[in-house]
């Protein structure tokens, strides 16, 4: 009751027009923040793998640092004045289709700072013209698969 679901926030940071479209926006007047939450469907929702540091897992992997836990919340908060915690529910794909809440506001360090590289980088291709890596303009062969990649069979 009262969410506001997937509407667009647009504004300015350091000459770059920035945008978000939380999934859902919980504006929550008399408490000192507000919650916007992601909503998310992988293969494996479990907090083992949320919570997992690896490079393969989804907060680190897909960046949802950068995008859930910061980005969102900074737009929200130019919006309303007011701080914004984070969140993301994560659905299942597979049968029983469980269902997990995390709470991602712990993240917003870690997703400033790759929002922050992610902005600089944008200022930087700006500056000198080049939005493409060399390598994407010619063919390059990549080494032959160690034999420990093959079937044994």
């Amino acid at each position: 009751r009262g969410a506001v679901i997937e509407q667009a926030i647009v504004w300015e940071e350091d000459g770059i027009r920035l945008k978000c479209k939380p999934d859902i926006f919980l504006p929550r007047p008399g408490f000192d923040t507000d919650v916007q939450l992601d909503i998310k469907t992988p293969k494996d929702p479990s907090p083992a793998e949320w919570s997992s540091f690896s490079s393969f897992a989804p907060m680190q992997s897909y960046r949802y640092d950068m995008q859930v836990a910061a980005h969102y919340p900074r737009g929200i908060e130019l919006l309303t004045s007011k701080p914004c915690a984070s969140g993301v529910i994560v659905v299942g794909k597979e049968y029983p289709h469980v269902v997990y809440c995390y709470n991602t506001t712990e993240y917003r360090f870690a997703g400033e700072l790759w929002r922050r590289k992610a902005l600089d980088a944008i200022a930087r291709c700006r500056e000198t013209g080049v939005w493409r890596d060399p390598l994407q303009d010619v063919v390059t062969t990549l080494p032959t698969p160690p034999e420990w990649t093959y079937p044994k069979d």
